[in-house]
């Protein structure tokens, strides 16, 4: 009885663009909208094609993909399992209830952890929540890393040479203030004693061969080299990026699931889109897709500000 009714409603057969009623989610916007969203996060994400292309053959991935499809269902049952039992913790003991106000349930968590989890606990659900955070974050600061380097530094050389050069001047006077001993881009081992060139591409030029022209740079291992170290440079400067944008993704929505959704709606669309305009036609050209994604987000980010009664499941 402490529950709201849009709480108890298993599903929500209203129709139009709004949240259901009672503000419930609409069932007919998670079926058409989730379909999408879910489409381009499995199809065309760089953080899930990563995983996909790290598989050991193309039934691997398949099977990987297929188990992750049947395995979501009951994981999050899960979720909604912890959320009940929180909430009837929650509306059962009225010192609890001072500690957390029920317009901020992400702060239901961490609290009932700080107040309840005994000591031993605490620790290991602590650390269980920072190990989940990093293995989600790694994945995403390397899909970011990776088409950052592929789509708009790899294809200039000259300005990937330059970066490297910039970048290793300033790690050399770092090292150089914190008394460490400096390494080059061309150095078989940095500091720390990890071999570079394990982390080389197969068969790469030698620096003494000749090289014809930039794309041949390359090659050589101070051109490999040199991807490695901007790639290094782009994650972390993705990592504070990110870092940055944390501190603001309260005010996008009620919960951080709504935001991470809100944010995710905004481009999962275009991508998807410009995906299959690139599997199911020949003819569309590099400026005309980007400026179709970018429009599809500006327009997105328009009615998300504009019209903030549409639900996000429908951008």
């Amino acid at each position: 009885s402490n529950f709201p009714s849009n709480r108890l409603r298993a599903i929500d057969l209203s129709s139009g663009l709004a949240e259901g009623t009672d503000g419930s989610f609409s069932f007919f916007a998670f079926l058409i909208g989730g379909v999408v969203l879910y489409t381009s996060y499995y199809g065309a994400d760089q953080s899930q094609v990563q995983r996909a292309l790290s598989s050991n053959s193309l039934d691997d991935a398949k099977f990987a993909l297929f188990m992750n499809g049947i395995l979501r269902f009951p994981l999050t049952l899960l979720y909604c399992t912890l959320g009940i039992a929180l909430r009837h913790y929650y509306t059962t003991h009225p010192d609890f209830q001072t500690k957390v106000s029920i317009d901020r349930p992400d702060k239901l968590v961490p609290e009932f952890i700080l107040s309840v989890v005994p000591t031993g606990f605490k620790g290991l659900l602590i650390s269980a929540i920072l190990s989940a955070s990093l293995s989600s974050l790694d994945s995403a600061l390397n899909a970011l890393s990776a088409t950052t380097m592929t789509d708009w530094i790899e294809p200039h050389p000259t300005f990937l040479k330059s970066m490297a050069d910039g970048i290793g001047k300033i790690r050399a006077r770092f090292l150089s203030i914190v008394g460490a001993p400096a390494a080059t881009i061309g150095s078989r081992v940095q500091p720390g004693g990890v071999d570079r060139e394990a982390m080389l591409p197969d068969d790469p030029i030698d620096a003494d061969e000749e090289v014809a022209d930039e794309k041949d740079w390359m090659k050589t291992k101070d051109g490999a080299l040199a991807v490695l170290l901007v790639s290094k440079f782009t994650t972390v400067v993705w990592g504070v990026l990110v870092t940055s944008s944390a501190f603001f993704a309260g005010t996008l929505g009620a919960t951080v699931i709504e935001s991470i959704n809100k944010v995710g709606s905004c481009f999962y669309g275009p991508v998807l889109a410009a995906f299959l305009l690139g599997i199911l036609t020949e003819t569309v050209e590099l400026r005309g897709l980007l400026a179709g994604v970018i429009s599809g987000v500006v327009v997105n980010i328009i009615i998300w500000q504009a019209s903030p009664w549409v639900f996000w499941m429908w951008w």
